[in-house]
């Protein structure tokens, strides 16, 4: 059996890579769904549409079972398989679970921050197959699953080397920072071969179909618009893909202007126009984000607010649905964080964070009980820089003022509107303020066996600013309990009778 020639333009450390996995169709993946996935196979009730969309977030378990069912449908004579339900019908459940089985667990990773950055892969072609899926079904541009299976296989080539060169992986990563380059680009000059092209040679050699190979290859340029099938599930994998990786940019700018750009691109030839997307990407977010923690992902791209406007003089529940999926998507990433034993000041740290990306506030900080004091001193900040005495400066107002002291103690959040809310009838000259340049804040105890252990504090630069609504309060005092374990964690430790 002679073994597949590998295209003259692919240099010489792919072509040893593509020899040795390719020779391997069978490739064990990170297996983060496998407990999932197996317990919908155990559960004879289970719909096909659940099974499938479980099978969604494994791209290794999907190319076995697309692979397999081809391969006994064409000794049959039938047509190509290019969609997991049909593949889990040709197959049957048991071999079915025979397959998922046989997928690597994420928990066998030695290097766990591999297993962290590959996480986040998974992540983003979880949010890449959900939009897809959504903008077909809604758009009626072609068949929902085969578009959310081509974008899910997009970024094929990235994971394998992920998983199975790792160090590779974290130069090209390196590579393309350090050179302002695209991680395509950045693999084409360390391995000889982009990611996309080695995905792509990857599943051809594993006999993919070929409806869902053309697919998965690069769009031409310009991106046209065009009535054929095959063409838009091409450009709706595509662009799906790209906006899944924006989405992993460190701010909000940079997230709006690369999108704008992506549609720009490929808007005309999906007849896609901006309040469309917007409407797709929200629908989408909450749909990933419900996947993500299903499967204790503690990463979750979400476009959120990526297309608000900049003012927000005006918030309300409808021009601010973003805050509710950050805290949720926040919240997994915290409770992740506990569970791997991340230090107290990183947990706080993500804390502020979240809060202040979800509802922009101009600052958060978390304020922590001083050992044998009432006073409380900063442990984390997010948003604008404090000034320079700031950090030293204790919240003497709590300790000083009974009244004040009394209510955060009953766990009541406390929301001071403008300079003119006679809050717990203390003016606003009564009230601390570390920061001159606040107009309105927050106060969020952190109370424990009768103890304030902390603080959150979050201020706006306006009067106000719209309170919390019951869903946002929900996923604050989730936040909030959070960081209650963390102080409690480390009172514990630095305990004497811990020592």
């Amino acid at each position: 059996m002679t073994s597949t020639p590998v295209n003259p333009d692919i240099g010489a450390p792919a072509e040893a890579l593509l020899d040795q996995l390719g020779r391997h169709p069978a490739l064990s993946g990170l297996g983060i769904a496998v407990v999932h996935i197996l317990a919908l196979i155990d559960r004879s009730e289970s719909a096909i549409a659940d099974l499938t969309q479980a099978i969604m977030a494994e791209p290794f378990i999907a190319q076995k079972l697309l692979r397999a069912a081809n391969v006994a449908l064409t000794r049959c004579g039938t047509a190509p398989v290019t969609t997991l339900s049909k593949a889990i019908v040709v197959l049957g459940l048991k071999q079915v679970r025979t397959l998922v089985l046989s997928t690597l667990l994420l928990s066998k990773l030695k290097n766990k921050r591999q297993a962290v950055q590959l996480e986040a892969e998974f992540a983003t072609l979880i949010y890449a197959s959900t939009l897809a899926r959504e903008i077909a079904r809604a758009r009626s541009l072609c068949e929902p699953e085969e578009a959310a299976v081509c974008a899910l296989f997009r970024s094929f080539g990235r994971l394998v080397v992920g998983l199975y060169r790792h160090e590779s992986y974290e130069r090209i990563c390196a590579l393309s920072i350090e050179e302002r380059i695209s991680e395509n680009q950045a693999a084409l000059r360390r391995l000889g071969v982009s990611y996309d092209r080695l995905g792509l040679e990857l599943l051809t050699r594993w006999g993919f179909p070929q409806r869902l190979l053309h697919a998965l290859s690069p769009c031409p340029e310009p991106v046209r618009f065009n009535t054929n099938p095959e063409a838009r599930l091409q450009t709706l994998a595509a662009f799906c893909m790209e906006v899944a990786l924006v989405l992993r940019l460190p701010t909000l700018t940079g997230r709006r202007q690369a999108i704008e750009t992506q549609l720009t691109r490929f808007g005309p030839a999906l007849r896609l126009e901006r309040h469309h997307l917007k409407a797709h990407l929200l629908l989408a977010d909450a749909e990933a984000l419900e996947m993500s923690q299903a499967l204790g992902l503690s990463a979750c791209p979400t476009a959120g607010e990526v297309f608000d406007e900049l003012s927000t003089l005006t918030f309300s529940p409808l021009n601010r649905p973003g805050a509710s999926l950050v805290l949720r998507a926040g919240l997994v990433t915290l409770n992740r964080m506990m569970g791997q034993n991340e230090s107290t000041d990183a947990t706080l740290k993500r804390a502020c964070d979240i809060l202040q990306r979800a509802f922009g506030f101009q600052r958060v900080s978390i304020y922590s009980a001083l050992a044998k004091s009432q006073a409380f001193s900063v442990r984390a900040i997010s948003g604008k820089p404090c000034q320079a005495n700031a950090d030293t400066q204790c919240l003497h107002g709590i300790a000083k003022d009974g009244v004040v002291r009394e209510a955060l103690l009953k766990n009541a959040n406390l929301y001071i509107r403008s300079s003119s809310d006679d809050a717990l009838g203390r003016s606003w000259e009564r009230w601390f303020s570390l920061f001159p340049d606040a107009k309105s804040f927050f106060l969020a105890p952190i109370v424990h066996d009768n103890a304030l252990l902390g603080v959150i504090y979050a201020d706006y630069s306006r009067s106000n600013e719209q309170g919390w609504t019951s869903e946002e309060l929900e996923a604050v005092e989730a936040i909030k309990r959070v960081v209650r374990l963390a102080l409690q964690a480390e009172r514990t430790m630095h305990s004497p009778s811990s020592e």
